[in-house]
């Protein structure tokens, strides 16, 4: 059921593009064609080719554009960061969106990372958004090993357990599961090396890690941080704190007044920053 939901979210999104008949093919594999050129409505294109993050573009076109989970208010940003930005969208969207923001955009995977590029390449935005090819974890060791969801592009994740919770799990566990070691830094790292004093946006996707990353952030670091949108990944079964009400509340402690959440959707922000 939870798959079927899935299929009808992402096709909700075809409504999105100018081209939808080319979506079509594409996602159910009968383009012969090495990419893909998806027209969105607002303006944005996308070339994407037939791996697993290029096949489920639908679902974040939807997610972004459709359902707008990320939705920015205030045109006016100066500093996002993009914290797991697979292929690119929420990255684009946010250039577009604030047209005097500086955008740092994170990505490990290397497919992910060669559409991202794409994506912003296709919309004139490579000056505008700057991007790291690497996770941001908790440790600031260097490199994390990255587990590879072969279904799934969305769904790579730094930690072992939240491949192992999917809906894609039981055929994953049947073909193996690859991982690549993949440069990381830490949150704290990342404010050092892109010269960040403050950030009017965070944005963080990243498949479980954001609870490791958020939690073992110093105060004075978060402070810092004026809105934080978030995924949230249900990862109880690892640790009773890994799900979106304890951080909620954490986000709450951490002094951001008007915390929300839309299921596995946060949308944190400190007094008077909607």
């Amino acid at each position: 059921m939870h798959r079927l939901s899935r299929y009808v979210d992402a096709f909700a999104g075809l409504r999105l593009l100018r081209n939808p008949g080319a979506a079509v093919r594409h996602v159910v594999g009968l383009t012969r064609d090495g990419e893909v050129r998806y027209e969105l409505r607002n303006g944005l294109s996308l070339s994407l080719d037939a791996s697993p993050a290029g096949r489920r573009a639908l679902l974040s076109i939807q997610e972004i554009f459709g359902r707008e989970v990320y939705r920015i208010d205030d045109p006016g940003l100066g500093v996002i960061l993009d914290v797991g930005a697979n292929i690119g969208l929420f990255a684009a969207f946010a250039a577009a969106r604030c047209p005097g923001a500086r955008v740092h955009a994170f990505e490990p995977e290397p497919s992910n990372l060669a559409q991202l590029r794409r994506t912003l390449a296709a919309n004139g935005l490579e000056q505008r958004v700057q991007v790291y090819a690497c996770a941001v974890a908790e440790s600031a060791s260097g490199s994390v090993d990255l587990f590879l969801n072969a279904l799934n592009g969305r769904a790579h994740s730094i930690v072992a357990e939240k491949l192992e919770a999917c809906h894609e799990s039981k055929r994953l566990a049947r073909d193996g599961v690859a991982k690549v070691s993949v440069p990381a830094r830490s949150l704290a790292q990342v404010f050092v090396d892109c010269g960040i004093e403050h950030c009017d946006l965070m944005k963080m996707d990243i498949e479980g890690a954001e609870y490791g990353v958020l939690y073992s952030a110093p105060q004075s670091l978060l402070a810092r941080i004026d809105r934080i949108f978030l995924e949230c990944h249900d990862l109880r079964r690892v640790d009773a704190r890994f799900e979106v009400g304890a951080m909620a509340e954490f986000l709450r402690a951490s002094g951001f007044a008007s915390v929300e959440c839309d299921g596995p959707y946060l949308r944190a922000a400190r007094i008077g920053r909607p």
